[in-house]
């Protein structure tokens, strides 16, 4: 489970966090937001870092947020 501490949740270590089989770390600074995410097997994931974050423009954050998601799964399934 990696580095764990009794403050945090069973699910978290430092700078990233356990959900199922998927594990992911993201972080952001004024305009930008980075993303990791990768599978607990080693086989597969992926970077994200932006040079937008949520506070230009929340709407359109989400969306590019979505569509890279979606495009990132479309290519995991296909390979």
């Amino acid at each position: 489970n990696g580095i764990s501490f009794p403050d945090f949740a069973d699910n978290h270590g430092i700078f990233w966090i356990r959900k199922g089989n998927t594990i992911l770390h993201s972080g952001a600074s004024l305009g930008v937001s980075t993303h990791l995410e990768f599978d607990a097997s080693g086989k597969s994931g992926y970077a994200l870092m932006t040079n937008m974050d949520a506070s230009f423009d929340p709407a359109g954050y989400q969306e590019v947020a979505r569509l890279v998601r979606q495009a990132v799964e479309e290519f995991l399934e296909a390979n």
